[in-house]
């Protein structure tokens, strides 16, 4: 029926600012992987609208700034979330913490202030944070993590 369920644009040196708002109509759309390529600025813009990701995947790229706090709230059905290797900062997003099916979450090697949020979710398995300026202590939800 012509529905795209995922797309993987990994190791392309691709550029530039990214914006994903004609992915919006994909409503099939599960996956997305724009891995290991040279893209920058902000978050990309529309990433809130695609509300049936399952996997989402912006690790090793150079994205910066902050992310609002809000960003992840309609993305109920996310279970992976790798923005490693990139120069997000500010505060870590409060709805990652709220994502109910979320299993893995790795922000590693950014710029992330500021204390983590509480992760209530008990079939996490994966909350990598390692080379940030966070700061504070962990907080004791983590210790519901099911490994």
């Amino acid at each position: 029926n012509g529905t795209v369920f995922a797309l993987r644009l990994e190791n392309m040196s691709l550029s530039g600012e990214l914006d994903v708002q004609a992915l919006g109509s994909m409503r099939g759309l599960k996956s997305v992987s724009f891995m290991r390529n040279g893209f920058e600025g902000p978050v990309p813009r529309g990433l809130d609208r695609l509300l049936s990701l399952v996997h989402l995947y912006l690790a090793h790229n150079r994205f910066s700034g902050e992310i609002d706090g809000d960003l992840f709230d309609g993305m109920k059905a996310l279970v992976k979330v790798h923005l490693e290797g990139n120069q997000f900062s500010g505060e870590i997003p409060k709805s990652l913490g709220k994502l109910p099916k979320l299993t893995e979450l790795n922000l590693e090697d950014n710029m992330f202030t500021g204390k983590l949020p509480a992760f209530k979710q008990k079939n996490l398995v994966t909350v990598n944070v390692a080379n940030n300026q966070l700061e504070g202590r962990i907080p004791m939800t983590l210790g519901l993590m099911n490994s």
